[in-house]
């Protein structure tokens, strides 16, 4: 999926936290996550990945989704999702 692609989802600016797992690291990271769409989402926090890197991010009521970093500025970055998902359920109660 392309960025200009991912930039038609419809997203919701809201705060949730998130485990993310950088490929080839057993170690996950705990990250705020932002502009979540059903096609991906925008993560904030102190995690070092570039562009190209692939992740499995767990959110709450949604489970793990793979996905990799679209763009990265700072500490806050973009991910498309390898597969869509239902973005609603992690608004969830």
């Amino acid at each position: 999926m392309s960025g200009l692609e991912a930039r038609n989802s419809p997203r919701e600016d809201f705060c949730l936290l998130a485990s993310i797992r950088v490929e080839k690291d057993d170690h996950c990271h705990q990250v705020r996550v932002h502009n979540l769409s059903d096609g991906g989402m925008m993560g904030e926090g102190n995690l070092h990945v570039k562009r190209g890197n692939r992740l499995e991010i767990e959110m709450q009521n949604i489970g793990k989704v793979d996905g990799s970093v679209a763009w990265v500025q700072d500490d806050r970055f973009g991910i498309a999702f390898h597969n869509e998902v239902d973005s609603q359920l992690a608004r969830s109660a």
